[in-house]
């Protein structure tokens, strides 16, 4: 059922509360409207229930009590509907809902605009992740990928539901790099999201020293954590991986390692997902039966990442056919190596094959030629998002992205189904098929794949 709102005379302002006080109504035994028995600014901001809605404490977001679909956000005065997962504002003149319309790309002017809108949806209780691991050391001699797979599919600790995070770090040179991320990225990530939380909920608390609102208004609003924007998500993420990089360089210098780590994670808030990456670790989408590649590989021949490097000051040479961030050029690299055969002490020459990751030492001091700054994207999920894929570059070496997706997808006999998983075939069993897929098509790297999915109970 579809909220409908009220015609009114009142001149109300655009995306306020006073909107939703007049848009949903619930009429009282004297045949007004209970929005016209309470002051709407109070209603809309400080009370428990709103004409009809109430109010999820963890998240600030109102909750329709007859269709718990609708959902409510009266700071912006935005309507969420979750199963079509559309927002939409009460048109000024109309006064009836209409379909809200990003202004993202229209000038400057409309960014700051763009950056305060809310995440797609925060709470979305009828929403449940699953997800598997797989991996397989294959024809190297070591196993340097590390994982990490959480998922909480109550309330999290941000007020978010459901929460997922999920990460594939592949290890070079060594293990020290990618055991850090395993064990630390998470959590800085989730450190960085409760400090711009809470500074907000901070700011809202000193509301009412600065206007007219009263200290229990002012209280009554700083009591849930409020969603943070697309753009402060993304802030947070980048601000995690920069720091995180120089805290494991620290201890490099110390331990003399030389190891890095590429990182593909996915950080999943209520219906909201973003993904974040470094190096050529991918994450793919499967929009339906349509492979969506969400990442880009940093790749060192790649326009933007060679001009990064040779500004630097490095070089990006070509090994074998594979184009190698150095800090030598390719004559200069050949002559250290032939000394180095003659028994003379030169330092070690590192070729990357990626342009970006944590760690890679000699390769960040004294100037950066590899980068630690994530690229991260955010992507909706929804009815059309079948099922997602994290994996490292030993999976995407020998299959092409659409390759995974309809593997996966070959295992489900219904050419109607909405989702290739049955109770034969699981997000397990995807993951353990493409590793071995990968594996039989000659791939010679550690191999590792998460696979996610997601339900809604209707």
């Amino acid at each position: 059922m579809e909220p409908q709102a009220k015609k009114s005379k009142d001149t109300l302002g655009g995306g306020t509360a006073a909107n939703e006080a007049s848009s949903h109504e619930s009429r009282c035994s004297d045949g007004s409207t209970e929005a016209e028995n309470v002051a709407v600014d109070e209603i809309a901001a400080f009370q428990s229930t709103i004409a009809g809605y109430k109010l999820e404490p963890s998240s600030g977001w109102y909750i329709n009590e007859e269709d718990p679909s609708w959902q409510y956000e009266p700071k912006q005065g935005l309507h969420f509907h979750t199963v079509s997962q559309t927002f939409y504002i009460v048109d000024q003149e109309t006064q009836e809902l209409v379909p809200y319309i990003s202004s993202e790309g229209e000038g400057e002017g409309d960014e700051g605009a763009q950056q305060q809108q809310p995440l797609l949806n925060w709470m979305c209780k009828d929403m449940k992740l699953t997800a598997k691991m797989t991996c397989m050391q294959g024809r190297r001699p070591t196993q340097e990928d590390r994982h990490t797979v959480t998922i909480c599919n109550g309330a999290s600790s941000l007020g978010c539901q459901p929460f997922g995070f999920f990460g594939v770090y592949d290890g070079h040179l060594g293990t020290d790099a990618s055991e850090f991320c395993e064990k630390s990225l998470q959590n800085g990530i989730l450190t960085k999201l409760r400090q711009h939380m809470e500074a907000e909920q901070a700011l809202a608390s000193t509301k009412g020293t600065h206007d007219e609102t009263t200290a229990d208004e002012a209280a009554s609003a700083a009591k849930a954590l409020t969603p943070p924007s697309d753009e402060a998500v993304k802030q947070c993420i980048v601000s995690a991986f920069e720091d995180l990089d120089k805290a494991f360089l620290r201890i490099a210098r110390v331990r003399k390692r030389l190891d890095g780590s590429c990182v593909v994670c996915a950080l999943v808030l209520g219906s909201r997902m973003f993904v974040a990456n470094l190096g050529d670790s991918r994450c793919v989408v499967a929009e339906k039966r349509k492979a969506v590649d969400i990442t880009v590989d940093h790749k060192p021949d790649s326009e933007e990442e060679q001009q990064r490097v040779e500004a630097a000051g490095g070089h990006v040479v070509n090994v074998m056919g594979i184009a190698r961030v150095s800090r030598l050029s390719a004559e200069q690299a050949d002559e250290s190596r032939r000394k180095a055969a003659l028994g003379f002490k030169e330092p070690p020459c590192v070729q990357l094959a990626v342009a970006r990751s944590i760690g890679d030492l000699l390769l960040k001091q004294p100037t950066a030629l590899v980068s630690p700054t994530p690229d991260v994207f955010a992507y909706p999920i929804c009815e059309d998002t079948a099922f997602i894929v994290l994996g490292c570059d030993g999976v995407w070496d020998v299959l092409t992205s659409q390759a995974v997706v309809d593997l996966i997808w070959s295992k489900q006999p219904d050419d109607t189904a909405q989702s290739p998983f049955t109770d034969q075939f699981t997000v397990h069993d995807a993951a353990e098929l493409v590793v071995s897929t990968a594996f039989e098509q000659g791939s010679t790297d550690n191999i590792s794949v998460i696979v996610i999915a997601h339900t809604r109970q209707s």
